[in-house]
Protein backbone atom coordinates (compact mmCIF):
# COMPACT_ATOMS: atom_id res chain seq x y z
CA UNK A 1 0.00 0.00 0.00
CA UNK A 2 0.99 3.59 -0.85
CA UNK A 3 2.57 5.23 2.45
CA UNK A 4 1.19 9.14 2.51
CA UNK A 5 2.06 10.60 5.60
CA UNK A 6 2.36 14.57 4.59
CA UNK A 7 -0.20 15.95 1.84
CA UNK A 8 -0.05 19.71 0.80
CA UNK A 9 -3.21 21.73 -0.20
CA UNK A 10 -2.29 24.89 -1.10
CA UNK A 11 -5.16 27.47 -1.91
CA UNK A 12 -5.67 30.53 -2.86
CA UNK A 13 -8.78 31.03 -0.77
CA UNK A 14 -11.63 31.47 -2.98
CA UNK A 15 -14.60 29.12 -2.59
CA UNK A 16 -13.32 27.49 -5.93
CA UNK A 17 -10.73 25.78 -4.09
CA UNK A 18 -12.93 23.81 -1.33
CA UNK A 19 -13.03 20.99 -3.67
CA UNK A 20 -9.39 20.44 -3.10
CA UNK A 21 -9.59 20.96 0.51
CA UNK A 22 -12.36 18.52 0.41
CA UNK A 23 -10.05 16.06 -1.13
CA UNK A 24 -6.93 16.50 0.92
CA UNK A 25 -9.00 16.12 3.86
CA UNK A 26 -10.33 13.01 2.49
CA UNK A 27 -7.11 11.58 1.65
CA UNK A 28 -5.81 12.75 5.18
CA UNK A 29 -8.38 10.89 7.21
CA UNK A 30 -7.62 7.69 4.89
CA UNK A 31 -4.01 7.53 5.14
CA UNK A 32 -4.04 8.95 8.49
CA UNK A 33 -1.90 11.51 6.95
CA UNK A 34 -0.91 15.39 8.15
CA UNK A 35 -2.34 18.39 6.26
CA UNK A 36 -0.54 21.31 5.28
CA UNK A 37 -3.08 24.24 4.39
CA UNK A 38 -0.46 26.69 2.21
CA UNK A 39 -1.26 30.32 1.15
CA UNK A 40 1.18 32.08 -0.94
CA UNK A 41 1.31 35.39 -1.39
CA UNK A 42 2.43 36.83 -4.67
CA UNK A 43 4.47 39.62 -3.41
CA UNK A 44 5.48 40.11 -7.43
CA UNK A 45 1.99 41.24 -8.75
CA UNK A 46 2.17 44.11 -5.73
CA UNK A 47 5.19 45.00 -6.53
CA UNK A 48 5.09 45.63 -9.96
CA UNK A 49 2.14 48.11 -9.46
CA UNK A 50 3.76 51.69 -9.14
CA UNK A 51 0.94 52.91 -7.24
CA UNK A 52 1.96 50.38 -4.36
CA UNK A 53 5.06 52.08 -3.97
CA UNK A 54 3.66 55.35 -3.28
CA UNK A 55 4.96 56.94 0.07
CA UNK A 56 6.66 53.80 0.94
CA UNK A 57 10.05 54.90 0.90
CA UNK A 58 11.70 51.48 1.03
CA UNK A 59 10.96 49.88 4.87
CA UNK A 60 7.14 50.66 4.31
CA UNK A 61 7.30 47.76 1.39
CA UNK A 62 8.20 45.16 4.29
CA UNK A 63 5.27 46.39 6.80
CA UNK A 64 2.91 45.61 4.33
CA UNK A 65 4.17 42.62 3.12
CA UNK A 66 4.45 41.65 7.09
CA UNK A 67 0.25 42.80 7.13
CA UNK A 68 -0.48 40.81 3.85
CA UNK A 69 1.14 37.55 5.71
CA UNK A 70 -0.72 38.26 8.92
CA UNK A 71 -3.83 38.96 7.16
CA UNK A 72 -3.67 35.82 5.06
CA UNK A 73 -2.49 33.67 7.83
CA UNK A 74 -5.91 34.94 9.64
CA UNK A 75 -8.08 33.90 6.68
CA UNK A 76 -6.36 30.23 6.36
CA UNK A 77 -6.61 29.76 9.87
CA UNK A 78 -10.39 30.94 9.89
CA UNK A 79 -10.67 28.51 6.57
CA UNK A 80 -8.87 25.74 8.75
CA UNK A 81 -11.20 26.11 11.75
CA UNK A 82 -14.48 25.95 8.94
CA UNK A 83 -13.71 23.09 7.37
CA UNK A 84 -10.98 21.10 8.89
CA UNK A 85 -12.16 18.59 11.62
CA UNK A 86 -10.08 18.15 14.87
CA UNK A 87 -9.00 14.34 14.37
CA UNK A 88 -7.64 15.50 11.60
CA UNK A 89 -3.28 16.74 12.34
CA UNK A 90 -3.31 19.99 10.48
CA UNK A 91 -0.06 22.66 9.70
CA UNK A 92 -0.97 25.78 8.35
CA UNK A 93 1.89 27.36 6.46
CA UNK A 94 1.64 30.83 4.37
CA UNK A 95 4.56 32.17 2.59
CA UNK A 96 5.01 35.14 0.41
CA UNK A 97 7.01 34.86 -3.63
CA UNK A 98 6.08 32.82 -6.58
CA UNK A 99 3.51 30.30 -5.96
CA UNK A 100 4.96 27.66 -8.33
CA UNK A 101 8.47 27.93 -6.14
CA UNK A 102 6.84 28.57 -2.87
CA UNK A 103 4.74 24.82 -3.03
CA UNK A 104 8.30 23.40 -4.57
CA UNK A 105 9.92 24.74 -1.94
CA UNK A 106 7.18 23.52 1.06
CA UNK A 107 7.55 20.30 -0.20
CA UNK A 108 10.99 20.19 0.28
CA UNK A 109 10.97 21.77 3.81
CA UNK A 110 8.02 18.83 5.00
CA UNK A 111 9.05 16.04 2.92
CA UNK A 112 5.20 15.88 1.58
CA UNK A 113 3.86 13.07 0.04
CA UNK A 114 1.60 14.37 -2.01
CA UNK A 115 -0.12 17.50 -3.78
CA UNK A 116 -3.50 17.81 -3.87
Amino acid sequence: MLAIKKILCPTDLRDTSDRGIDTALAMARHYSAKLFLLYVVNGMSIRQDPAFYKGMRGRGVSICERKMMADAYQKLENLAARKVPEDINLGIRVTMGAPGREIKQTVEDEYVDAII
